[in-house]
């Protein structure tokens, strides 16, 4: 799920959506996982939680075929119109969306036979009850597969800036979106909140997420992120310290659960 503000406008959903590409390249590996262990598949009833602009939505649809559905959720309504958009136009007809926060989740019990979610559940306000939401939507011996980001120092592409923050000055509260994206880097944390959302037999594995770009100026160009309510650690366009001239490629690191209604 996209979390609410910049990302909740036209410019913001038009922003990440140009950044498909590097999404593809870098989550291949993430998504395909997620698929296998979620059991997407011909017939299947997914439900995705944090579509944004519908990149994994859209390639589940065309796993489930026209037997199976996806619904696809956001916080975020005008990333869902880019992703209803995208599902009309390859002409998927099992695609459906819905804007709602996670957590707000209200869905008939046992309507799904599979869910996802891909770097979301770390934004989630209140995570217990959105994985209570999920677990109550998936049939019994239903499957939910998600990932999240590993650890601050296996992900160097974010992870350095926030370091060299760190280094200077104490991190804000609340914390800028992106070091929120690790709230959930810990592999107990992550098995704890699955836990208390219900769910049994959870599996952990950690996952690369491998980023290639030509040379600086053909990486995707960054958020200002503000640390200090005054400045911010990296330009737009800037490279991540982890990765300088001269740097051999070092990959990200996400941590994906797998588990049982």
């Amino acid at each position: 799920m996209t979390p609410p503000g910049a990302w909740s406008t036209a410019e913001g959903a038009a922003s990440w959506q140009a950044s498909l590409a590097q999404r593809q390249q870098s989550l291949a590996f993430v998504t395909e996982l997620l698929f296998a262990q979620a059991g997407i598949g011909p017939g299947v009833r997914a439900l995705e939680v944090g579509s944004g602009t519908g990149d994994a939505a859209l390639l589940a649809a065309a796993r489930v075929g026209p037997a199976g559905s996806v619904l696809a959720t956001d916080a975020s309504a005008p990333m869902l119109e880019v992703a209803a958009r995208l599902a009309r136009e390859a002409g998927f007809t099992n695609v459906s969306t819905r804007a709602v926060r996670a957590e707000d989740l209200d869905l008939p019990p046992g309507s799904f036979d599979a869910a996802i979610s891909r770097n979301c559940l770390m934004f989630v306000p209140d995570l217990p009850r959105a994985l209570r939401a999920v677990r109550t939507a998936l049939r019994p011996g239903g499957r939910f597969a998600a990932s999240v980001w590993g650890p601050l120092e296996r992900n160097p592409f974010h992870g350095a800036p926030i370091a060299a923050v760190r280094r200077r000055r104490a991190i804000p509260l609340p914390p800028p979106e992106v070091v929120q994206a690790f709230s959930l880097c810990s592999r107990a944390a992550l098995a704890d909140a699955l836990r208390a959302g219900g769910f049994a037999r959870i599996r952990l594995q950690s996952v690369p997420a491998r980023r290639s770009a030509r040379d600086a100026n053909s990486l995707p160009s960054s958020r200002c992120w503000d640390f200090s309510r005054r400045r911010s650690a990296r330009r737009p366009g800037t490279r991540s310290p982890a990765n300088g001239p001269g740097s051999p490629p070092r990959p990200d690191w996400s941590c994906l659960a797998s588990s049982s209604s």
